[in-house]
């Protein structure tokens, strides 16, 4: 029997060793801990779960989170929906420091928004028509005009 210290806890161990020879393998590295990367802040000074820039945006399908400032709004503009009724939308441009990103209003939304206006979309949603991205809240997200 041989006995040796164990690498990890330091204990005496004793080994019966039978016509095989062993190693002993050294204690595994010290592994350091992972680094907590905190939430973006956003143009309104705090921060929220899962924010993305615009430029991100883009590249996503749903559950989109973002922050910007209006540009470029378009006029308003009354369609027919395929169940006969009739709504209101328009147009405008999300711009955050890292780009833009088309996004559609509908509703009421129209006449909340303007130019220069901050807002977060929260659980927004992306459409590609064209080949042109374009962002709206959708019926499952939110809007929210920021200070």
């Amino acid at each position: 029997m041989t006995t040796f210290n164990c690498p990890h806890c330091g204990k005496s161990i004793g080994l019966s060793v039978i016509g095989v020879q062993t190693e002993v393998s050294p204690p595994p590295a010290q592994v350091a801990s992972p680094t907590v990367t905190p939430p973006p802040t956003t143009p309104s000074g705090g921060t929220v779960k899962d924010l993305v820039t615009t430029q991100q945006a883009l590249t996503m399908r749903n559950k989109v989170t973002v922050e910007g400032k209006i540009e470029g709004k378009t006029d308003k503009r009354t369609i027919n929906t395929k169940a006969g009724t009739q709504v209101d939308t328009c147009n405008a441009f999300l711009v955050d420091d890292s780009g833009k990103i088309k996004i559609q209003f509908w509703g009421d939304e129209v006449d909340k928004i303007q130019d220069g206006l901050n807002i977060r979309i929260t659980n927004g949603y992306t459409n590609s028509y064209k080949g042109e991205v374009s962002l709206t809240k959708g019926k499952y997200g939110s809007m929210e005009i920021l200070a």
